[in-house]
């Protein structure tokens, strides 16, 4: 099955083309990325086509297309969502959306029960963050599936080592990642 996915959340868009094998392992076909210059309604739609060109594919050969669906920019998302819609109307394929924290949480390669913030810049000096918990790793081909651990929030940065600390009693290490991270506070606050 073919599987056209991508994300708007953030300033750069990132779009990739996968075939799921039989046994269920993706084989990566293709990824890019937006370069943050152009708004994403200008960019977006000819990604998706170069994508499916250079596979030799069209809309109608995607098995599933899958949208990120935020939290996050919210002018990139309503372009991702818009776009995603009218392909599987047009195209008659399903459609799957996927919450933005929770992709960058599974894409750590991060230990069973360790601990994952995935940050995303909520503009206006704030950024979008949950805590996980990284679930055990299926295969070595699949992303390491988390556990959401606390409701989306949009915190001030230097805030965020007091949200931690209320989600995690034990105090426990949790790694930070997305494109939110250059905004967080130095990592021994946290």
């Amino acid at each position: 099955m073919l599987v056209l996915a991508w994300d708007t959340a953030t300033m750069v868009a990132s779009l990739a083309l996968a075939r799921i094998n039989e046994g269920g392992s993706p084989e990566i076909l293709l990824e890019r990325q937006g370069d943050g210059r152009a708004g994403h309604a200008e960019f977006l739609p000819p990604m998706v086509r170069e994508a499916l060109s250079q596979v030799g594919a069209t809309a109608r050969d995607l098995g599933l297309l899958a949208c990120g669906r935020g939290p996050g920019s919210f002018t990139g998302l309503r372009t991702g969502l818009a776009l995603a819609k009218g392909l599987c109307f047009g195209a008659g394929i399903p459609a799957l959306g996927l919450g933005s924290l929770e992709a960058l949480a599974a894409g750590v390669d991060a230990p069973e029960g360790s601990l994952i913030a995935p940050l995303i810049d909520a503009r206006h000096q704030e950024v979008f963050s949950a805590l996980f918990r990284a679930g055990r790793r299926i295969s070595p081909n699949l992303p390491v599936p988390a556990e959401r651990l606390s409701d989306v929030a949009a915190v001030r940065p230097g805030r965020l080592g007091e949200l931690i600390s209320a989600l995690n009693p034990k105090g426990e290490p949790v790694t930070l990642v997305g494109p939110g991270l250059s905004l967080a506070p130095a990592p021994d606050s946290v």
